[in-house]
């Protein structure tokens, strides 16, 4: 998990704490001997949050089909402005069999309460009370 990868897809600024206004989140994984036939997917689960009816959802998933051996990379999208604040973990699987689990935690940033009201709208959207995102 990182803030940012550079131009080979590698990691940069690895943490697993992340504000809800940062710019980005990105999963990277090393991999080897890719096929033409490797399918490498991610899901995004929020698992608790300020919200403590909501049960845990997962909030993004995508698949990607890597082209050869190095750094595969996905950026976790916000939901509208922001990153949902709370305990998430992102499951990584490989042809379908999950291969390994990250979690990574979302927080406020310090001394900015104007934007709570966009982070509580984009945790309760990915909680059933709204569109689907």
């Amino acid at each position: 998990m990182a803030r940012h990868i550079d131009s080979h897809n590698r990691p940069t600024n690895i943490t697993n704490i992340f504000r809800m206004d940062d710019e980005n989140i990105y999963c990277a994984f090393k991999l080897s001997g890719v096929r033409s036939t490797t399918n490498l997917t991610i899901e995004c689960v929020l698992l608790e949050s300020d919200f403590k009816d909501i049960p845990p959802i997962t909030w993004f998933r995508e698949t990607i089909t890597p082209h050869k051996s190095g750094y595969s990379t996905f950026m976790i999208p916000r939901i509208g402005k922001l990153f949902p604040r709370g305990n998430h973990q992102v499951i990584l699987y490989l042809n379908d069999k999950k291969e390994t689990v990250l979690p990574f935690t979302v927080e406020k940033p310090p001394n900015q309460n104007v934007m709570l009201a966009e982070a509580d709208y984009a945790t309760q959207k990915i909680g059933g009370k709204g569109e689907s995102p």
